[in-house]
């Protein structure tokens, strides 16, 4: 979910300058939304300051209910869901990232399937021109013998021109 600077500085409980501060240093990353605002990602503020504010409910001192980093991972690497709050807003968060996620790995598909044509294309123009390569080395061969040849057959068979009737008197 997008948020803007002053909603997610109230989100995190941090001043507004903290953020811009985070955002300059790259610990943080912006978007701008279409009308030419900044805003971050929720998923964004729970990644680099592990916990959120929401306002409207009694789940805190300051009225405001907790959301942290969604998922604990036990020592064996599964998760602990009975860990995280039950809240829609942050139900919201991990579809919006599932979404992310899901467009992120069709992008990486797409792009390992062109990759993988670009690949193919390449290797049949280096057989193509492998193959062509082969024929004009036999080509070439083939000049060279029948050049030999010709050297071969001039030498044995009678001069002629002008010193042909001087060769033939001997």
């Amino acid at each position: 979910m997008l948020v803007s600077i002053s909603e997610a500085a109230r989100m995190v409980r941090r001043g507004r300058a903290t953020l811009y501060r985070d955002i300059d240093r790259g610990r943080l990353h912006k978007a701008v939304s279409p009308n030419g605002e900044s805003v971050l990602d929720t998923a964004e503020l729970i990644r680099v300051y592990g916990q959120l504010f929401l306002h409207g409910t009694n789940n805190d001192a300051h009225g405001a209910p907790l959301i942290s980093s969604p998922v604990n991972l036990d020592t064996h690497g599964t998760s602990n869901f009975h860990d995280v709050p039950k809240d829609d807003s942050l139900f919201r968060i991990m579809e919006e990232r599932i979404h992310s996620l899901e467009r992120i790995i069709a992008l990486e598909a797409e792009l390992r399937k062109v990759k993988d044509q670009v690949t193919d294309e390449m290797r049949s123009r280096l057989d193509d021109k492998d193959q062509l390569i082969k024929m004009l080395e036999s080509k070439v061969h083939e000049l060279e013998h029948g050049a030999r040849q010709e050297h071969g057959d001039d030498t044995s068979k009678e001069p002629r021109g002008f010193w042909a009737k001087y060769a033939r008197g001997r």
